[in-house]
């Protein structure tokens, strides 16, 4: 089967990246051919672990025209000559692309399924897709008879890893994040939290993965990283937390005894979000909010500890102190995690996307 991989933001470090990635490798191991169509960085054919990725144009002209103007119209004309794909697998955080989807679908005379990765109203059916493929169970009953249920997926092997980072001296707990400096992951409400913990648990270390491929030339991000940089300041924390950015994410989470997770929507991400799942593969204890698709994977007290008051720093500090003072529940965690995750591995998720492949191939023809 020949598949084509459409999206803007298919080309760098991301959760759809990942998840893009991850299926091309083990569809083409399996014989298929597949390409990826996005936004490249400097140059328009790349290859990445063995994947074709075309850019139609590239990333790093983030501005109004670039984003709503030249990536669609370029989309629009590759597609118009490249007609020899079986299936496009389509996917964006914000639904605006889903009707631009639709028409490359059209353009290029080829069946598409749309992959719902956000929450989404039922509007989106309008558009005649032949299947939606939904990242959580939520999304997917809201969306009715063409929308199914898979989610996005973890290599949990490559997440079994002895390799850690040296953030801490023995003796110390160490509490970690990572992410872009969006508002949405919530990093200001761990920060204000951190002198709460210090207080009680002063043998306590902070560590903050705080990046993202688009920062450079991003100047929202940019201001809000040294925003999250001058509010440690202002909390008086300096001396217990270290602000790293790009880390690999097995040996990162392997060095943490907790992970911190202050996810305030999944509006605009991945409905279940990827850390969170890298976060169980790795057998990392977890704190995290009911948010979105979250409460799906993630059950309170088993496999991660829920912080209901998801903007409340006090909640997320009495999380912290729980389970540094609690050792029993931290390992009861850490033991569950992995085993929760398993349906989420690769080798689960991907057959049940190539099944509605080749359903809708079927049905084509």
């Amino acid at each position: 089967m020949r598949i084509c991989y459409f999206g803007n933001q298919l080309g760098f470090i991301s959760g759809s990246h990942k998840y893009v990635l991850g299926l091309a490798k083990r569809f083409m191991a399996e014989g298929h051919e597949v390409t990826v169509v996005t936004k490249g960085r400097d140059r328009r054919v790349s290859v990445l672990e063995g994947v074709r990725y075309e850019a139609v144009s590239l990333e790093s002209r983030e501005t109004f025209g670039s984003y709503f103007v030249e990536f669609p119209l370029q989309s629009l004309a590759h597609f118009a000559t490249h007609r020899d794909y079986d299936i496009i697998h389509s996917m964006a955080s914000y639904h605006l692309f889903a009707g631009l989807a639709r028409l490359v679908g059209a353009v290029a005379r080829t069946p598409i399924v749309y992959g719902v990765v956000s929450p989404a109203s039922r509007a989106l059916n309008l558009l005649g897709f032949t299947r939606l493929i939904c990242a959580s169970r939520s999304i997917a009953a809201q969306l009715g008879e063409k929308a199914v249920f898979i989610p996005h997926h973890v290599d949990v092997a490559s997440f079994q890893t002895a390799a850690r980072y040296d953030y801490a001296q023995d003796g110390y707990f160490t509490v970690g994040s990572m992410g872009s400096p969006a508002s949405r992951r919530g990093f200001e409400h761990l920060i204000r939290a951190m002198p709460l913990v210090l207080e009680r648990c002063p043998n306590t270390r902070f560590v903050l993965a705080i990046d993202h491929p688009q920062i450079k030339y991003r100047p929202k991000l940019q201001r809000r990283l040294e925003q999250l940089v001058k509010l440690i300041e202002r909390s008086g924390v300096s001396d217990s937390v270290k602000v790293v950015g790009e880390v690999d994410v097995p040996t990162f989470l392997n060095s943490l005894d907790v992970f911190v997770y202050a996810v305030q929507t999944t509006k605009g991400m991945i409905d279940i979000p990827p850390t969170v799942l890298e976060c169980l593969a790795a057998g990392c204890a977890l704190v995290t909010t009911p948010r979105g698709g979250i409460p799906e994977v993630v059950r309170d007290h088993e496999n991660g500890v829920m912080v209901d008051k998801y903007d409340d720093p006090q909640a997320y500090a009495e999380k912290i102190v729980e389970l540094i003072e609690n050792r029993d529940l931290l390992r009861k965690l850490r033991d569950n995690a992995r085993r929760s995750v398993e349906p989420y591995d690769v080798s689960a998720v991907a057959p049940q996307v190539m099944r509605v492949y080749e359903d809708v191939v079927n049905c084509r023809k």
